[in-house]
């Protein structure tokens, strides 16, 4: 499937289940908009995106 030119939200994105989905998604060719708490679990996320963070949008979130 072509994902080129989408966007998803993902929640969670910064933990272990959501982060293994945004890394995926990304590797697609999708725009990953990624709420989080931690500045630092943000950073960390950005580092495994692996040459594609231009796909990665973070925002400070709580969505509890």
């Amino acid at each position: 499937m072509a994902y080129e030119n989408r966007a998803a939200l993902v929640t969670g994105a910064t933990g272990a289940l959501g982060s293994a989905v945004a890394l995926d998604l990304i590797a697609a060719g999708v725009r990953v908009a990624a709420p989080y708490r931690s500045r630092e679990e943000f950073d960390n996320l950005v580092r495994r995106a692996g040459g594609r963070e231009e796909n990665l949008i973070g925002m400070k979130a709580d969505l509890t």
